[in-house]
């Protein structure tokens, strides 16, 4: 993983621990992310952070029902893992 993608790692799990049930379009906007209609690298990278956390068990993705148009909607938590993956990786970046 590029060390691009790590800090996004680390600035998705800071901001969930923080806030937790935030949807992606509030991470995005904490990150200083603008959606366009052809997503941009840092969009991209975003959406294969938050997949890769998935898939490891340090989030959970959980769908909401979706009002209006505009692809899945899902609100996003940190699971216990992901505490701890947060914690080792800011011992990484601190010493």
């Amino acid at each position: 993983m590029k060390i691009e993608k790590t800090l996004t790692v680390v600035k998705i799990l800071k901001y969930l621990e923080a806030n937790p049930n935030s949807k992606i379009p509030e991470i995005k906007t904490y990150l200083g992310i603008e959606s366009k209609s052809n997503p941009t690298q840092r969009e991209k990278d975003l959406y294969y952070c938050i997949s890769v956390l998935d898939r490891g068990k340090f989030i959970k993705k959980k769908p909401i029902k979706n009002i209006s148009s505009g692809g899945a909607w899902f609100t996003l938590g940190i699971l216990k893992n992901g505490k701890k993956l947060l914690k080792e990786l800011e011992k990484c970046f601190i010493s």
